[in-house]
């Protein structure tokens, strides 16, 4: 085999290993059940289970559109969110097999709850590549990363793309990057992305990318993307090799009694800066008279803050001396600490509410805790009422009295 052809060769079977090495990278976890329903629904056969828990299904044997292959199609990552409107309840699919190279052996879905089902909303061809989600606007959106090869020569490109009814619509690509090495012999061009990340890189509580990419030699380049005003604004830095003094975003999750509740915040915050949380709470029990997801802050009387966006009917905040009610004691009591509460009356089974808000870190802590804990209050008449609390019990209590989980954010100064 010539050294053309063998490079031609690797290429090709990067490209391939590339995306289904992806198969467990996307936010698949706790999807078991649910990626099991969304194949079946698109599937003639039972649908098998492949390397890493996820179904897949014989390319001549989905009913969707007609694949003569026989080939494996199966979903590569899913990702939960709000896609085409706040208050929708969607599954996006990266999906990998039955289609051809042209359309990079790979595809999209979107998938929206309707009651106890799902429906599927669009099949799109065209493999999109590794992706994250992001919230940041009311809806949710996706950062890709795409991989491409033809004739020897490789692109890439980082793109920042919306969900429609009709399928994925490009908002702006970031960056794009293109390698020769597979069609020359001699001095060859690569400008192809190494990695990327998503952080808050200037501390405002918003997502920001970070990527690094080859440059000539052995020099690479360093670009950071702010997230302003909606969109993603490129300030750039070349020769550095570390990340810097970066929050990356973490999660907590809590799925317990029926109430799923997720909190994202920063790894760490910086005295007097502002940063975001976001709270989400899914009833997974039954429809609700009423329900709440309670944030309190046992280190702080008061604190600076701003809802960004809201699904609950209201997000209020508590400082001391304010009037709380407790079931468990069954007082009013007067609050010691700041509080942070989004409410909403009739909440329908199996829907989500959140709240986005922007705070002002403290000055003089070395650390920010935040307890956690969620309620939904059951039943139509009277006598049946009662309250469902997650979690059930943690072994710590706020000042209502109620169990709670807590999160402890190092701050930096």
């Amino acid at each position: 085999m010539s050294r053309y052809y063998l490079k031609k060769f690797v290429w090709h079977v990067f490209i391939v290993l590339g995306i289904f090495s992806f198969l467990n990278a996307g936010d698949n976890g706790g999807y078991g059940s649910v990626s099991y329903t969304l194949m079946q629904s698109v599937c003639k056969d039972k649908p098998q289970l492949v390397e890493g828990g996820m179904p897949a299904c014989t390319c001549s044997r989905v009913n969707m559109t007609h694949f003569n292959s026989s080939e494996t199609f199966a979903f590569e990552a899913l990702f939960r969110g709000n896609f085409t409107d706040s208050d929708a309840d969607e599954i996006f699919a990266v999906t990998a097999g039955c289609e051809p190279h042209v359309n990079n052996w790979g595809g999209a879905m979107l998938f929206r709850k309707k009651g106890n089902r799902w429906q599927k909303i669009f099949y799109a061809p065209g493999y999109p590549g590794k992706c994250k989600k992001i919230d940041v606007s009311g809806r949710s959106e996706l950062l890709c990363h795409g991989k491409y090869m033809n004739q020897g020569y490789g692109n890439d490109r980082l793109v920042l793309f919306g969900v429609t009814d009709n399928g994925l619509k490009a908002v702006k690509t970031l960056y794009s990057g293109e390698s020769d090495e597979a069609a020359f012999d001699s001095k060859h061009k690569n400008t192809l992305v190494k990695s990327w990340k998503l952080y808050d890189a200037d501390q405002d509580g918003y997502y920001d990318v970070v990527l690094y990419a080859n440059q000539s030699g052995s020099v690479t380049k360093k670009i950071t993307y702010l997230y302003q005003n909606g969109s993603f604004v490129q300030k750039q830095r070349r020769g550095s090799r570390d990340g810097g003094d970066v929050s990356e975003r973490k999660t907590f999750q809590l799925n317990e009694n029926g109430i799923e509740i997720t909190l994202r915040y920063p790894a760490f915050i910086r005295a007097g800066q502002p940063f975001l949380l976001k709270a989400v709470m899914r009833n997974h029990k039954a429809s609700a008279r009423m329900g709440g997801l309670t944030l309190s802050f046992p280190d702080l009387r008061a604190m600076r803050i701003k809802t960004v966006q809201k699904t609950f009917d209201s997000v209020k905040s508590y400082g001391p001396q304010s009037k709380l009610y407790s079931s468990i004691i069954r007082l009013t009591i007067r609050s010691r600490y700041f509080v942070l509460e989004g409410w909403e009356n009739q909440w329908p089974y199996d829907q989500s509410r959140s709240f986005l808000t922007k705070l002002t870190a403290p000055e003089g802590l070395d650390h920010l805790r935040i307890n956690i804990r969620g309620v939904l209050l059951i039943g139509k008449k009277k006598r049946n009422r009662r309250e469902v609390l997650s979690p059930r019990s943690s072994g710590r209590t706020d000042q209502q009295g109620y169990d709670v989980k807590q999160i402890i954010i190092p701050v930096k100064y």
